[in-house]
C-alpha cells in the first residue's frame, strides 16, 4: 500500500524513496494503451507528480524548483513544498517554465539541455 502525500514529501525532505501508489491516467503509452502512475513519488533526490519533477536536490541545502501550473493537486504539491524550503532556509532555484517544460530531472534542462531534448 501505497503512502499519503504528507509521507512522500516528508521520504522527499530526507533524500528517501516513496511513492503514493498508482493512478489512472489519461496519459497513452507509445502503442496508445492508457496506463497507471504513481501520483506523488519520490526516488529520493526528486519529487514527482504523475510523471513530472516538481523538485530536485541540487545539493543538502538547495533545490530547483518546477514553478510551473499544473492540477490542483499537483499545485497543492508545489505550496508544500514551497513552504518546508522557506522555513527551512533551502535555497530554492525557481525555474521558469520553458525550460522545465516535460523534464524527468530539472538539473539536466539547468545544466544546458534544451526543452525538447528528452521526452518523458
Amino acid at each position: 500500500m501505497g503512502k499519503s502525500s504528507n509521507e512522500v514529501i516528508n521520504a522527499f525532505l530526507n533524500h528517501k524513496k516513496a511513492t503514493t501508489g498508482l493512478s489512472y491516467s489519461s496519459y497513452n503509452d507509445k502503442r496508445g494503451n492508457s496506463v497507471y502512475v504513481e501520483r506523488v513519488w519520490s526516488n529520493g533526490n526528486c519529487i514527482y507528480s504523475y510523471s513530472t519533477c516538481i523538485a530536485e536536490w541540487k545539493n543538502d541545502n538547495e533545490v530547483y524548483f518546477n514553478e510551473t501550473k499544473y492540477s490542483t493537486s499537483t499545485s497543492r504539491l508545489q505550496s508544500k513544498l514551497l513552504d518546508w524550503f522557506r522555513i527551512n532556509h533551502i535555497k530554492t532555484d525557481i525555474l521558469p517554465h520553458k525550460i522545465v517544460k516535460n523534464a524527468y530531472h530539472l538539473s539536466t534542462r539547468v545544466n544546458g539541455a534544451l526543452p525538447n531534448d528528452f521526452e518523458c
